[in-house]
């Protein structure tokens, strides 16, 4: 019995012990679990209040500071090379010797805007454009064609006209008036850099300033009116059929005549007689014009080209015929261009006279210009435009190499028209002629004469 109370006992003093383990267990276990949770919480308020305050930027609401970004100051500056034209070479201010004063006027526009961007950075631009207006001096690129169907059988005392059935076509491309403008336009627009652009668009004026006038001029009263100098062949030099120059100073007056059957049917300002090229004045297809012709049969032919003009004012007139091709200008400036062979000459043995203001071949067929002439010179070489240009408004010495015949219209008086060169091909003013009686008017002296 003491033996059984013994061994109960002892198993009940380890079962207790067994029972205590137990509870202790799960109080390390839960005591731990809980001391991590509370170092854990430690940690986490430390760092929520650390040097970078994530605790504040947690519940911090964004307020943008905008950054104002003073706008540039632009200064726009253009730098422009004027293209030369031909003969006149225009500058930025565009002043010409004496014939031709091609003028430029500029149109400066300034704009400038300022953009609000969504980050309220205002961003300016300045874009400066530059327009300069101007108008070549009468580019005006007249081109007609007279296309006459000819059959050249010439008696040496009859014209071209005489003697061929022409079917005269011309095109022409209107002249544009020359005009000079200026403007000045403040507008505003915004992009996102200063960028000042500068689109220049040039174009001339030219204005005949003066002639190298004696003083006088002389006057046709287009009825019965012309002056005769000596045969083409004689005053200028062989080879001129295709190389030649001829410019001259006219006033156009009155109204034109309607040339019937083209150009050699027009009022002869400058040429010969019978009539095989030279410069006119009449309406042809519609179009008055003072026309610059050749006669060299190309396919049955006449060459023509047109010039616009405007009654009662002086311009400069130059033909130059070189190497296949005519070229003209008008107040010292190229206007047109186009092939044109060797002239044509009767093959009857006649020489033609050269004249000015007219042609009478009878009195059916008179073509008499009315205005006034000044300033005739005949060449034997094809001048340069920048020859052109100078001696338009500057007096020859009449001893130029290759200068052929120099009319300054110098006497002032009388029925003689003296040559001014060293050649002595002096004129003789004609008052009717070939059955056309005259009106005791002669050809008038004129005084000024072109400007």
């Amino acid at each position: 019995m003491d033996n059984m109370d013994s061994k109960k006992s002892t198993r009940s003093v380890i079962d207790k012990y067994r029972k205590r383990r137990q509870q202790n267990r799960v109080v390390f276990v839960w005591g731990g679990a809980g001391l991590l949770i509370l170092v854990g919480i430690v940690l986490l308020i430390v760092w929520l209040a650390g040097p970078n305050h994530p605790l504040s930027a947690l519940f911090a609401t964004e307020t943008p500071t905008p950054t104002v970004t003073d706008p540039p100051t632009v200064t726009p500056t253009a730098t422009e090379t004027q293209p030369a034209a031909q003969t006149a070479t225009p500058t930025e201010t565009a002043t010409e010797t004496e014939t031709a004063t091609p003028t430029e006027t500029a149109t400066v526009t300034l704009t400038a805007t300022e953009t609000q961007l969504p980050t309220e950075t205002p961003t300016t631009t300045a874009t400066a454009t530059q327009t300069e207006t101007a108008t070549p001096t009468e580019t005006s690129t007249v081109t007609p064609t007279a296309t006459e169907t000819a059959t050249p059988t010439v008696t040496a005392d009859l014209p071209l006209a005489d003697t061929q059935t022409p079917t005269p076509t011309a095109t022409e491309t209107q002249p544009a008036t020359p005009t000079g403008t200026s403007t000045a336009t403040p507008t505003v627009t915004g992009t996102s850099s200063p960028t000042p652009t500068f689109t220049p668009t040039a174009t001339f004026t030219a204005t005949p300033t003066s002639a190298p006038s004696s003083g006088y001029a002389l006057k046709f009263d287009g009825s019965n009116d012309y002056v005769r100098f000596a045969q083409t062949a004689y005053m200028l030099s062989p080879g001129w059929e295709s190389t030649k120059t001829v410019s001259l100073w006219i006033k156009p007056t009155g109204s034109s005549l309607v040339c019937t059957y083209g150009v050699a049917w027009c009022d002869a300002v400058f040429g010969d007689r019978p009539r095989w090229w030279g410069i006119s004045r009449g309406i042809v297809s519609g179009q008055d014009r003072i026309w610059i012709w050749n006669s060299d049969w190309n396919q049955g032919n006449i060459d023509s080209i047109g010039v616009s003009y405007t009654v009662g004012e002086w311009m400069h007139i130059a033909m130059v015929h070189s190497g296949g091709v005519i070229r003209v200008y008008k107040n010292g400036i190229e206007v047109a261009v186009m092939a044109s062979g060797a002239t044509v000459q009767p093959n009857t043995g006649g020489l033609p006279f050269l004249q000015i203001g007219g042609v009478i071949n009878n009195t059916s067929r008179v073509w008499t210009y009315e205005g006034l002439i000044d300033e005739l010179q005949l060449w034997n070489t094809a001048r340069s435009a920048a020859e052109i240009l100078q001696d338009m408004s500057t007096p020859l010495t009449g001893a130029e190499t290759g200068l052929a015949a120099y009319y300054r219209m110098s006497n002032g008086s009388g029925l003689l028209l003296t040559d001014d060169s060293l050649h002595a091909w002096d004129g003789t003013l004609y008052d009717g002629g070939q059955g056309v009686p005259p009106d005791g008017s002669p050809p008038q002296w004129i005084s000024p004469g072109a400007p």
